[in-house]
């Protein structure tokens, strides 16, 4: 009989897909690592979420606050939001939710390596997700790689796995990466691309880590 229970609230819909499938990595962690303890979902998957722009910031901290107040009044324990570009866009107001567990709580020793290369969002880049990060030396990769990466995010959203996969080793063989290389996964999309990319790399999941932060809260 399992000892305690987490209930977790989801605040998804940034990414509907990505967002079921941390829902889906969140049960399987505890199922394959703690024997001891259980956790519960509420998942709020709604995809008329604001778009990711800081330019509509208001907009989406309303829109979260709002869900975060639908799990809290539900019962939650903690309540997560697996969009990492969402969560810089409103990182500075995080504190106002109640118990909102920001990805950046995270335990991100694992992306201290040297020689880590970034794969996210243009607009996380440009917000400056490196500087969260304790990496070692950051590869700054081509703006058309980045291109790129962009697009195999859209593909991830509209279900299409494979040519989002095509896209992302083309980026990694046209940036010509050492095999010592760090890839961080700094987007919930590409979270899903996780286990068929090349075991040449060091990869560094931000959602696998943002997972242990959570059942840690």
């Amino acid at each position: 009989m399992k000892e305690n229970q987490l209930n977790v609230g989801i605040v998804g819909g940034m990414g509907p897909l990505a967002s079921n499938y941390f829902a889906q990595r969140l049960h399987e962690y505890v199922i394959d690592h703690d024997s001891c303890n259980s956790v519960s979902t509420i998942h709020v998957n709604d995809d008329t979420a604001p778009d990711r722009d800081p330019d509509f910031k208001g907009e989406l901290l309303k829109f979260v606050s709002r869900k975060a107040k639908n799990l809290e009044y539900i019962g939650v324990d903690v309540i997560s939001m697996p969009c990492v570009t969402g969560q810089m866009i409103i990182e500075d107001r995080t504190g106002d939710i109640s118990r909102f567990c920001a990805i950046f709580e995270s335990d991100l020793s694992s992306v201290s390596h040297r020689d880590c290369v970034i794969l996210a969002t243009h607009t996380s880049i440009e917000m400056g997700l490196d500087k969260k990060l304790p990496v070692g030396s950051n590869i700054r990769i081509s703006d058309k790689s980045q291109d790129l990466i962009d697009q195999s995010i859209m593909k991830l959203k509209a279900n299409e796995k494979n040519q989002a996969l095509k896209l992302i080793n083309t980026v990694l063989t046209a940036e010509e990466l050492h095999k010592d290389a760090t890839l961080v996964l700094g987007c919930s999309e590409l979270s899903i691309l996780n286990k068929d990319l090349s075991k040449d790399y060091h990869i560094a999941d931000l959602m696998e880590l943002y997972i242990h932060a959570i059942l840690n809260y």
